[in-house]
């Protein structure tokens, strides 16, 4: 069964505003579950298709037993996640800039642009992280979008207001929006390359603009389809938050461990028995993104919730956990920005969007 990526889902939801006039399909959770012996439980592992081979034995070299922290385990910024990921608390202060459109896009461009390990945060919201020429290059790319007709540019500032605090106050905010809006970008852009001989001038300049913006792609496995890095560490960030999840004083994040994890998901990643599995591989590093940024919008009792569905990664799991990742603020997410352009294209569903793009913000 082809598996539908994240991104694609939500931008249907986003087009058509009404669930129940798109055909649903299984969110691709492909996951390592929680684990005391990672290697034998790992592959034995669920991984979101329905025709997966037989376990087999694995043709990987021996490797070293997953390692635990026998100390309590403290929150830190980087790859890594902290068994409970930190939300906001802080009432914050007004913003001392005007948050119109334009400014809140480069602000997201900037979170983009961010350190994975660094503390940064006022940078970001200083729009620091971007050099003077890329400041400049997305401003002129901004303004020429907010200036057409329908374009999928405006409306950005009331949900960037609700954020922006958040970000502030928390790296576990800022980290999870970061990891959100470059996945977005990046599939954005892999589904749409632009050659060297495209009509369109601007749009090839957009389209390297966006590629300077995000780096350089590491690649774990050429494919295809091309399984990047930012995938393999996805799983491996799940898997360390599943473990900790169950055992609070303990962690199995060290990188001995993650090079034990990488050569597992690449392992799993050549198995895979279609194109489809292997899509939905690649897709990963989105969904974790979007379970990051809505298990900080959620209570206790919904965090506990969402893990469970998570760690489950059965169908009917999926199904729910694709339910509740649904909030006003991904939706609106998903309505908007460079990944949107292709349903903005389409005359029939402009009004239905509309409505979505006009959900209230929570």
């Amino acid at each position: 069964m082809p598996l539908t990526p994240l991104y694609t889902y939500f931008s249907q939801i986003a087009a058509y505003s009404r669930p129940n006039r798109i055909a649903l399909k299984p969110l691709p959770l492909l996951f390592l579950l929680t684990f005391s012996t990672i290697a034998s439980e790992a592959l034995a592992q669920d991984w979101g298709y329905e025709d997966k081979p037989s376990p087999s034995k694995s043709t990987l070299p021996p490797q070293a037993p997953v390692k635990q922290a026998q100390t309590p385990v403290k929150g830190k910024t980087g790859t890594g996640t902290p068994a409970a990921l930190k939300k906001a608390q802080v009432t914050p202060g007004e913003p001392t800039v005007t948050l119109d459109d334009p400014r809140c896009w480069l602000e997201i461009f900037a979170l983009c642009a961010s350190s994975a390990s660094d503390d940064d945060r006022k940078e970001v919201l200083d729009v620091a992280t971007l050099s003077l020429d890329q400041k400049n290059r997305l401003a002129k790319l901004v303004a020429g979008k907010l200036a057409t007709a329908n374009n999928n540019y405006a409306g950005i500032a009331p949900v960037w207001a609700t954020l922006r605090p958040k970000i502030l106050q928390e790296m576990d905010v800022k980290e999870s929006y970061r990891l959100l809006f470059r996945a977005l970008i990046r599939h954005y852009l892999s589904k749409n390359k632009v050659s060297s001989s495209d009509a369109d001038g601007d749009a090839k300049v957009n389209f390297e603009l966006l590629q300077d913006l995000l780096g350089a792609v590491r690649i774990a496995d050429p494919g295809p389809p091309i399984l990047t890095e930012d995938a393999v560490n996805a799983y491996s960030d799940m898997t360390c938050f599943l473990y900790q999840k169950r055992k609070p004083d303990r962690s199995v994040d060290g990188d001995d461990n993650r090079q034990t994890f990488a050569l597992v998901i690449k392992d799993r990643f050549v198995r895979a028995p279609n194109l489809a599995a292997k899509t939905a591989m690649t897709n990963f590093d989105l969904t974790w993104a979007c379970f990051r940024c809505r298990f900080l919008d959620v209570g206790a009792e919904q965090q506990e919730k969402l893990s469970a569905l998570m760690a489950s990664g059965d169908s009917k799991s999926s199904a729910q956990l694709k339910a509740e990742l649904v909030s006003p603020t991904m939706l609106k997410i998903f309505a908007l920005g460079p990944w949107s352009e292709k349903a903005k294209e389409i005359p029939v569903l402009k009004e239905e969007q509309a409505k979505a793009e006009k959900l209230q913000i929570k």
